[in-house]
């Protein structure tokens, strides 16, 4: 009788150590979702920004300007607006990888 009541006590610890693994599981789950959320809305305020930076920096008057005497004339020159061109083929890689070596 005694190994009985051992038994259960001893699978119902288990039992409850398993929920409790798994409780904490959808916890973390939850957490790293909503930092997710986050680290998203932060990057579409910064998009935002840097939206309203390109459509400053590409005036009509400054474009004109920049067509005519040149971008470092026109002010243009700022090295954080390096142009990526190729950066992105798609036909080298797919959309979620980074670009395969040629």
């Amino acid at each position: 009788m005694f190994a009985k009541l051992a038994v259960t006590l001893v699978g119902l610890g288990l039992t409850s150590g398993a929920l409790l693994v798994n409780r904490q599981h959808r916890i973390d789950v939850a957490v790293e979702i909503a930092r997710a959320g986050d680290r998203l809305r932060r990057e579409e305020a910064s998009l935002g920004l840097l939206q309203a930076e390109v459509i400053a920096a590409i005036r009509p008057d400054r474009l004109a300007a920049a067509l005519k005497v040149g971008p470092a004339a026109a002010g243009l020159d700022d090295p954080k607006w390096v142009a990526v061109t190729g950066r992105f083929d798609a036909s080298s890689h797919g959309p979620f990888e980074e670009p395969r070596p040629r």
